[in-house]
Order: C-alpha cells, then structure tokens, then sequence
C-alpha cells in the first residue's frame, strides 16, 4: 500500500476553524542551493543506479521534511507519475504551513540489473516508519503509524550527469 504512501492525503487534514494561506505561486521555490548527487549514484553502472534510487527517496524525505521542492530539483523525469506526487505532497504540505516529522519512506534494499538501452529497473523493498506532519510551531497535526514493506520497481534513465527516475510502479 506504499504506492505514493498516501502522502498525498497524508498532508491534509482538517482544522476546527478557517485559516487564511498564504499566497503561494503555482509551484514551491527551489531551494537556492543546488542539488548534490553524490559520486556513487552517478556512476553508470548497476550499483550507481540502486544508489541514485537511495538518494532520490533520501531528498524526497528532505523535501517533505522541509516543505520545499528544492531537494527533488531535476532528480525526476516529468514524465513520473509518482514523482510528479510526490512534488504535489510538498506543495501541499508548504501551503499549509506543515512539514514532515521523521521519514516518509525509507530504503530497506535497493539491486539492480545490468543497464539496458540506457535504463534499469531498480528492485526496490520500501517501509514507512512511523511518522508525524507538524505546524510551524511544532505541534502534531496528523500521526501517521508504520507502513508495512512494499516492493517497488524505479525505472531509472540514464542522463549524461547520473540518473533520472522515470517510473515508480509496484513490482510483479
């Protein structure tokens, strides 16, 4: 059931009284430093792959733990469903002056096969531990229990500077 892990409808959750947003463009300010992928998750080879796919999830947590697009920046093909969900996660999240408390999803296994025609299919064991979104004075707004394991496949592409997540899709 870690699909998108809910994060989606994770991130609302209702008030007792209206609140005022505050104005917000279309999409989150990228945070003003760039993003960094380590040596090891450039490398074109099956081992550079799985851990591309660990540091993605690594700045997806960063990003929700933030509020802020920023860490996800470039990391994803714009074709990725799940990652394009992901990216809506932490806007909502920004929009409503909240932000992650913990890990949303955090990398158990990560193999991957030789590379074929440029991509590899990167056999992910994913759980969610538990975890909590707060306000912006530190007050739990929703607890959220751990999420059992879940088998995932990210379709990775090879791009000149490293990889890019093009797929997430529950393994078979």
């Amino acid at each position: 059931m870690l699909g998108a892990l809910a994060l989606a409808s994770a991130c609302s959750g209702g008030s007792d009284s209206p609140r005022a947003l505050p104005t917000l463009t279309a999409t989150t300010t990228p945070s003003a430093s760039p993003v960094v992928v380590p040596s090891a998750a450039k490398a074109h080879t099956p081992f550079g792959a799985a851990a591309f796919v660990r540091f993605y999830y690594g700045q997806l947590n960063l990003a929700l733990q933030q509020a802020d697009q920023g860490p996800l920046v470039g990391l994803s093909d714009a074709a990725c469903g799940t990652c394009e969900r992901y990216l809506a996660s932490v806007t909502d999240l920004r929009r409503e002056n909240r932000h992650l408390q913990g890990e949303a999803i955090r990398v158990i296994s990560a193999e991957a096969p030789p590379e074929q025609n440029g991509y590899v299919a990167v056999d992910v064991f994913l759980d969610a531990p538990a975890r909590a979104y707060v306000d912006v004075s530190g007050r739990v707004v929703k607890q959220l229990p751990a999420e059992a394991a879940a088998h995932k496949t990210v379709f990775v592409k090879r791009v000149p500077l490293g990889w890019t997540v093009r797929a997430v899709q529950d393994a078979k």
